[in-house]
């Protein structure tokens, strides 16, 4: 099996834990974890580039690896065995995100990069009028996240500024 980390036995709050403390270094002000059937399954975190709050939203793709992991296998699994797959997926997936967020942290502070170059096609822009959200748009792919952007807004990446009309 060529999957990084497969045979990982890191508990999975590990891993979450090490990328809060690696994006905290980073200059991350909120972390909050998303769940779905009491299992976790992604971390948002907001960092303030140039005084604006950017949001970003990483998922850990656990059912991807879980998908890849069972395919792995010459027959299919019992009940058992697909609990067990399930656990390990688990695992897998959030130490790969925890692996990425590393090196992605590693390059920030090294000068090599900056957060809004390595993270932005995991940003979470908000519409938010008189208190209330209007929209989150997540963007998946960069070229489309600027075609919601209202032309009011515009982001220069060079320079990092918000600057309104």
């Amino acid at each position: 099996m060529n999957l990084k980390n497969y045979t990982t036995s890191t508990p999975v709050i590990n891993s979450i834990n090490r990328i809060e403390y690696r994006l905290s270094q980073a200059g991350a002000v909120h972390i909050s974890k998303s769940y779905d059937n009491n299992r976790p399954v992604g971390i948002m975190f907001q960092i303030m580039i140039n005084n604006y709050p950017m949001i970003f939203k990483l998922p850990a793709r656990q059912e991807k690896v879980y998908e890849f992991m069972r395919k792995q296998r010459k027959n299919p699994p019992t009940k058992v065995q697909e609990d067990s797959i399930r656990l390990q997926a688990d695992k897998v997936a959030w130490k790969i995100l925890s692996d990425w967020v590393d090196i992605q942290i590693s390059l920030i502070q090294l000068d090599q990069a900056e957060i809004i170059e390595l993270f932005l096609p995991y940003s979470c822009i908000r519409y938010v009028y008189n208190h209330q959200v209007l929209l989150n748009v997540y963007c998946v792919n960069c070229l489309k996240l600027f075609s919601f952007i209202p032309k009011r807004i515009k982001l220069y990446l060079r320079g990092y500024k918000r600057i309104l009309d």
